[in-house]
């Protein structure tokens, strides 16, 4: 195909040649307007062959592709955009009015300048195609930018979201923090009174029953033997007061000190009964010790304190219970074989369901008011479960409700063959690994 002469217009093939082939006025004026307008465009303008030839090129297309004009007229397409494989014959139709906007393409191109992505957008233009170009790389640098920003922005959004929800948490903690702390305070004023009343009231007798006897105001020699033994029975009671007061700042400061060692059940039933029947036969109520499910029950751990969690735990059966009994039985742990299970069982005022897992702290009682019908400080069941769990055992109950009676229950490691694991007590420094195992606070 012959080339295009570079002033021939787009309505060449309509318009009537002259007979010496000559380009009318006409079409040459309109040709001349045509590039004066394309001249003065910001995008490169290229007008090509069917054949992809550059048979026009405008000031922005020598700056886009930094090469005169007179270097751009007559290099094929491929050779001014390598690598962009521009697809010159998808673009049919007639005019500028045809070029839509998912005509144009988008290239990368590679020249001596550097790689560079262009924007070409393509119409048929007479019997060859017109070409905008575009250097986009700034733009693409900036919607990558604004990509990168947006994807920023949604990170920031996402961690927002999180701190939020962190914070929100936090908050959470803090008001039940703060329940916590002002029923701890309510607690600790309830025990201040609780603790005062019972100190006094022990300390009173003994004031006064040996105030009584030292002004010579007994009658007969048995009236005084029996002012000094009330006077005996009140100090043993100020002394378990304080005891618990001091076994608990122990524990707390994590300074108990325990022997373990193997010991039979039945050792340990006996010394319990010997300390409590008195107090069961007093009470009248029906109390028995038994082992069950073995000829013999061994336990490793400090013979004392086990002796202390149990007469606790009796006394305890004892003081509320009205009427009926008070069962203590030991057997083989059925869901862990390595632990003796010990159960205090008793008919007494049984514990409200709410109340249940409150029972073990610190202060706490059913009852805490400073006039309830029942005497302590609050702090036998919280010293006796940080016993049983100090020598590696764990403790519960059960109770139906109010009036239903109470079991408690706890574990405690077997002895002999099952008590692998425990430490020797002939071994040096027993008593000061248990003490590092001590929690600091409960």
């Amino acid at each position: 195909m012959k080339r295009r002469s570079a002033i021939k217009t787009a309505t060449d093939k309509d318009s009537p040649e002259s007979p010496n082939g000559l380009v009318s006025p006409e079409a040459a004026a309109e040709r001349i307007v045509y590039q004066a307008m394309v001249e003065c465009m910001e995008d490169g303008y290229l007008e090509l062959s069917e054949q992809g030839e550059v048979l026009f090129a405008n000031a922005s297309a020598e700056r886009l592709l930094g090469r005169l004009r007179t270097r751009i007229i007559g290099q094929r397409l491929d050779d001014l955009f390598p690598g962009a494989e521009i697809d010159l014959t998808s673009h049919a139709g007639n005019g500028m009015a045809q070029l839509q906007p998912d005509q144009k393409q988008c290239a990368l191109v590679v020249s001596e300048h550097g790689p560079r992505n262009f924007e070409f957008g393509i119409y048929p233009y007479g019997e060859g195609y017109g070409l905008f170009f575009n250097d986009v790389n700034e733009r693409l640098v900036h919607v990558a930018e604004i990509a990168k920003l947006k994807a920023t922005m949604a990170a920031s959004q996402e961690l927002l979201r999180h701190k939020n929800e962190e914070l929100n948490k936090s908050l959470e903690q803090l008001e039940q923090l703060n329940d916590q702390l002002a029923q701890a305070d309510q607690l600790k004023s309830e025990f201040l009174a609780n603790t005062s009343h019972e100190l006094r009231t022990p300390l009173n007798s003994i004031i006064g029953f040996l105030q009584l006897i030292i002004e010579g105001l007994c009658e007969s020699p048995e009236e005084e033997r029996d002012y000094v033994g009330n006077a005996l029975t009140s100090a043993k009671h100020l002394l378990q007061l304080i005891n618990d007061v001091l076994d608990i700042a122990k524990i707390e400061a994590g300074k108990m000190n325990f022997l373990i060692d193997d010991f039979v059940v039945d050792s340990l039933f006996q010394e319990v009964r010997s300390l409590t029947h008195v107090q069961a036969s007093q009470a009248r109520l029906e109390m028995t010790f038994e082992r069950r499910g073995a000829e013999t029950l061994d336990v490793r751990a400090d013979f004392n304190k086990t002796k202390q969690v149990l007469i606790n735990l009796v006394g305890n059966s004892i003081k509320f219970t009205d009427k009926g009994s008070v069962k203590v039985w030991a057997e083989p742990d059925p869901d862990q074989p390595d632990q003796v299970r010990f159960n205090v069982q008793d008919t007494g005022i049984g514990v409200p369901p709410n109340q249940q897992k409150k029972i073990f702290e610190k202060f706490r009682q059913v009852d805490g008011s400073s006039t309830r019908r029942f005497e302590g400080t609050g702090l036998g069941l919280t010293i006796t479960k940080n016993l049983v769990e100090l020598m590696s055992g764990s403790i519960d109950l059960f109770s139906e409700g109010e009036g239903k009676g109470t079991t408690i229950f706890f574990t405690l490691p077997s002895g002999g063959t099952n008590g692998q694991g425990a430490p020797d007590p002939n071994e040096e420094g027993v008593d000061q690994i248990m003490e590092e195992r001590l929690p600091t606070s409960f």
